[in-house]
């Protein structure tokens, strides 16, 4: 779901949606956990690419809170410091 959000193909409610779901059809499951994370951080980072940093900074402040992200936790702190 996440290079469907990339690629146009889904918004980005459906990928942090679809991390909810898990898909065996890719070897070993990620925890409901360790998908919540990615989500939060790569939809985040999706916002600050199409410039909406209202939405980009909760996803990212998620990631780094919950997840121990450093890329999320330097992401935020470059956002600040613009």
């Amino acid at each position: 779901p996440l290079f469907d959000l990339y690629l146009g193909k889904i918004a980005p409610e459906a990928a942090i949606a679809a991390a909810e779901k898990t898909d065996r059809r890719v070897g070993k499951p990620f925890s409901l956990q360790a998908r919540r994370c990615e989500s939060a951080f790569f939809v985040g980072e999706w916002h600050v690419l199409h410039h909406n940093l209202a939405a980009a900074k909760p996803l990212l402040r998620q990631a780094n809170e919950n997840c121990d992200w450093a890329a999320a936790e330097a992401e935020l702190e470059r956002l600040t410091t613009q």
